[in-house]
């Protein structure tokens, strides 16, 4: 079988987002996901890959990468540019969100030794393992990180005592950045923007 990036997108879309349908998520596109929950709003992302791009990480361009992003509309963003709408939902980018995180797979690949890094192989190898690899890492990983920021003393935790890491997106301790979103947070002077 002949693989593109077009089969590989409805492979999520017949596989992954039933499952984030069952998990409350309520908007999709063909490789994003989003979640309105209370104060937040969690994005799950699908990367793909043009051809610079494979070709520099070592992999076909039908391979993909899994991002997950936390909004929280109450705090400032990134973009200079108003977030994304549509019939006036909030659809932000997981690129705009503070709170980030890329999963990793735990199959092994020999072709690709990144860890970021689904591989697809030109004739469709590996597509189910890799399926299957990132459904359960939803259930394992992915569902209890968006858990933790519902709640906002989890948010300024994560803030005034977390390194960049496994999650990233605020910036690294005593940053302007970060300073400014504690501060915003502590000063309980939230202004949500409507989520639905």
């Amino acid at each position: 079988m002949t693989i593109d990036s077009k089969l590989v997108s409805r492979r999520i879309k017949r596989d992954i987002w039933p499952r984030l349908r069952a998990l409350a998520f309520d908007h999709f596109t063909g490789r994003t996901a989003w979640r309105h929950r209370d104060r937040r709003i969690d994005v799950v992302n699908f990367q793909s890959f043009n051809r610079y791009l494979a070709d520099g990480v070592g992999c076909t361009t039908f391979s993909f990468s899994v991002n997950l992003g936390c909004f929280v509309p109450f705090l400032p963003g990134y973009s200079p540019r108003p977030v994304q709408q549509k019939n006036g939902v909030l659809l932000p980018q997981e690129y705009e969100c503070q709170f980030r995180r890329r999963l990793q797979k735990t199959i092994l690949q020999p072709e690709l030794r990144r860890i970021d890094t689904w591989f697809i192989g030109p004739n469709g190898e590996y597509l189910t393992e890799s399926i299957d690899d990132v459904l359960q890492l939803f259930e394992r990983e992915a569902i209890p990180w968006f858990e933790r920021f519902s709640d906002d003393r989890e948010l300024i935790r994560t803030l005034a005592e977390d390194e960049e890491g496994e999650t990233w997106g605020f910036g690294a301790k005593q940053s302007p950045r970060r300073r400014e979103l504690l501060s915003s947070l502590q000063s309980g002077e939230h202004h949500p923007q409507q989520l639905l």
